[in-house]
């Protein structure tokens, strides 16, 4: 063999298989979620509000709206929470290249909760919220469009009524309709779920939902969690979905070894 080539050949070669390397896509073994929105949403994880002062949950449950949803499709499906406090729909959507991009194609679901930062009333403070209706609704048509990229399926959450307690900040309910019904509109005009939460909470014990009349308390994060996963269930049944790997019973005690179908 010539000299040149066997060189060329010993530096190629491990070159190529260096690259095929680097180039092959990490097996997954769960499929993600995607959960976009403000303070509810970023709190969702937590068994404390945004302050730190403990919650009265229920025994049965000491967790937020979204581990409320991580529980059900545990072993099933990666749930990522990017809850943003403070966001509006004109901030999210200013970010919303670089949060899909961290995210893996092929979404199973993704859940949108915004506008209690954009129902906020409108004034000249540099850290005022307040986005008009109109552009609210541009806005999450835009979002939900770019999730529905992503994601088999999506869900589309109104934002919560309001109760009395110090985060109102001027915020009215009949405000809040407003950017509730445009929330729908935008949910029958993508084609994707959507949950009715303003209404649903309106019509139960909303003081009891809430912990500061705009947050959700822990009673307040059950209802919610359970109206998501009602929603989820329509699209993607969390018993349809097999766990990521096999049950530790079914591994042999002395020479486990996972078939190949997983």
């Amino acid at each position: 063999m010539d000299v040149a080539l066997a060189i060329v050949l010993c530096v190629a070669l491990p070159l190529m298989l260096l690259l095929t390397k680097v180039s092959k896509k990490p097996r997954r073994l769960r499929r993600e979620a995607l959960l976009l929105g403000d303070s509810i949403t970023q709190y969702g994880n937590a068994e404390k509000d945004e302050r730190l002062q403990p919650l009265s949950f229920p025994a049965v449950s000491g967790a937020g709206w979204t581990a409320l949803v991580a529980e059900r499709y545990s072993r099933k499906v990666d749930l990522i929470n990017r809850g943003l406090s403070g966001y509006n729909t004109r901030k999210v959507r200013a970010v919303l290249e670089l949060i899909l991009e961290s995210t893996s194609d092929g979404l199973l679901f993704a859940t949108l909760f915004l506008g209690a930062n954009d129902e906020a009333p409108d004034s000249e403070d540099a850290l005022c919220s307040h986005v008009p209706v109109a552009e609210f609704e541009e806005n999450l048509t835009f979002i939900a469009r770019q999730l529905r990229k992503k994601a088999d399926h999506l869900v589309i959450i109104a934002p919560p009524p309001i109760s009395a307690g110090s985060c109102t900040m001027g915020r009215t309910n009949e405000v809040v309709a407003l950017y509730a019904a445009a929330s729908m509109r935008v949910a029958h005009a993508t084609g994707t779920i959507f949950v009715d939460i303003f209404n649903e909470m309106r019509s139960a014990d909303l003081d009891s939902l809430l912990v500061d009349g705009l947050h959700l308390s822990a009673k307040g994060n059950a209802f919610l969690a359970s109206k998501v996963l009602n929603a989820l269930e329509q699209c993607c049944p969390s018993d349809d979905i097999p766990w990521d790997l096999p049950g530790w019973r079914d591994l042999d005690r002395f020479s486990p070894k996972v078939a190949a179908k997983w």
